[in-house]
């Protein structure tokens, strides 16, 4: 609830959650959410998944999403979309790809409102990597490790990738980071089929 919000900050609940939905990816160490949750059970991965949704809730506050945001989050979100980090995930592949989905769907509405914290802590770099590796994103499809495409994700890649165009604020920005080379080669090979009209 909306009024409810101000309670988070006030009894600083939100430090709480920002710390646990960021102490693995910001190398905190596991230790910190043990009290908390264990991870890669499936009640553990639902918490975290809450955590994160409640987050995303609050970020709607410009408060809340500035100090979000001064403890590293956006760093942490792009921490799961990193195709090109050497970094072992604690949770489960599948989980690991349901997390991929709901950082991109935050980032929606986060990274607009900060471009250059989004930029600073490496947004850009990593939507780029996303783009180009486009048609390639796949998703765990069976226990033996088999996979197939993952038409979530690439749908909010585009999203997520036309929300930032349309900010004034991104547009230079995306544009010397070279976004368009890889926009135009999917427009070559995309049809209604595979990418929509995105």
């Amino acid at each position: 609830e909306q009024e409810a919000r101000s309670y988070f900050q006030e009894t600083a609940l939100v430090e709480l959650l920002v710390h646990l939905s960021t102490a693995h990816e910001l190398g905190w160490g596991d230790s910190f959410v043990l009290p908390f949750f264990r991870l890669t059970k499936d009640p553990d991965f639902e918490a975290k998944q809450i955590i994160l949704g409640i987050l995303g809730q609050l970020s709607q506050e410009s408060a809340m999403l500035d100090y979000m945001i001064s403890q590293d989050l956006l760093a942490s979100l792009l921490h799961h979309l990193d195709l090109e980090a050497h970094h072992a995930s604690p949770w489960k592949e599948p989980q690991e790809e349901a997390l991929q989905l709901q950082t991109t769907q935050m980032l929606f509405s986060i990274a607009p409102q900060s471009v250059g914290d989004f930029d600073e802590a490496g947004g850009f770099v990593v939507l780029m990597q996303l783009l180009e590796g486009l048609p390639k994103l796949r998703k765990n499809t069976s226990a033996s490790g088999i996979s197939s495409s993952n038409p979530e994700l690439q749908t909010n890649v585009l999203a997520l990738t036309m929300q930032l165009a349309s900010a004034q604020d991104c547009k230079e920005a995306m544009g010397n980071y070279g976004f368009l080379p890889p926009l135009l080669h999917l427009i070559q090979r995309s049809n209604a089929e595979n990418h929509g009209t995105a």
